[in-house]
């Protein structure tokens, strides 16, 4: 996801993956459907855990044809999908960059 509108000039509007902060009550699961539910509409039905630590949770999930054909864009956001391949053409948050890094060789054994 990215914002369509600058806040800081400087701020060349990179892609960025969702994340959320868990709540009290819930699982590190359960933050992830629920921030995804909120940016793009989606109900996620079935996600994998590829990662983890104390703080941070990684998930990966396949989105159906009816998923994306039924994605509700928030003003100013726009949400896109790239391969693993294509993350490197892209300009990328330095945490989602970090995140990338990290498990690039996650998201690639999970690439249709």
């Amino acid at each position: 996801m990215r914002k369509d509108y600058v806040i800081d000039p400087r701020e060349q509007n990179p892609w960025h993956c969702i994340a959320a902060v868990k709540g009290k009550s819930e699982s590190f699961e359960e933050s992830m459907l629920r921030e995804v539910k909120k940016e793009t509409g989606i109900h996620l039905k079935t996600t994998a855990l590829l990662d983890r630590d104390r703080e941070k949770h990684f998930f990966h999930t396949h989105l159906t044809d009816a998923n994306v054909n039924n994605i509700v864009r928030q003003d100013g956001k726009v949400l896109g999908f790239f391969s693993p391949k294509e993350l490197d053409t892209i300009s990328l948050s330095d945490e989602t960059k970090s995140l990338i890094t990290s498990h690039k060789d996650l998201l690639e054994k999970v690439e249709v």
